[in-house]
This record gives C-alpha cells, sequence and structure tokens, in this order.
C-alpha cells in the first residue's frame, strides 16, 4: 500500500477536524476491518463521497451505505 497522505492541510483537514470522538472510534474499527490506518481509511472514503475534495482515489475498500 502507498504512503498514507498527507492530510496537515487542505480540504480534508477540515472535514476531519470536525468528527466527533465517537465516530473516529467508529471509523478505526472500520479501518481496522479493511486492513487500513485511519488515515486511509478517511481519505479513501472522503474521495468517494466528495471526489472534489481529493486526488485520485486510493486503494482502500470502503463500504458505502445503501
Amino acid at each position: 500500500m502507498p504512503k498514507s497522505p498527507d492530510i496537515s492541510h487542505g480540504p480534508r483537514r477540515s472535514v476531519l477536524l470536525r468528527l466527533s470522538p465517537d465516530l473516529l472510534a467508529r471509523i478505526d474499527a472500520a479501518a481496522a476491518a479493511a486492513g487500513a490506518t485511519r488515515t486511509d481509511y478517511l481519505v479513501a472514503a472522503l474521495d468517494v463521497m466528495v471526489p472534489e475534495l481529493g486526488e485520485p482515489p486510493l486503494p482502500v475498500a470502503v463500504p458505502m451505505a445503501s
């Protein structure tokens, strides 16, 4: 897997700073189940949900609610 993206600035960071501790815990569990880091999982999810925020999508499987 490629190195985790730098999210120390930019639109992704502003989104990530608004997440609650409870939601982060749920995201950590989902990331672990996907075999990814929190950062990789969140960036992949954001890139799927809001493509104009990011770069080319990361190769992390992000389950989407139906």
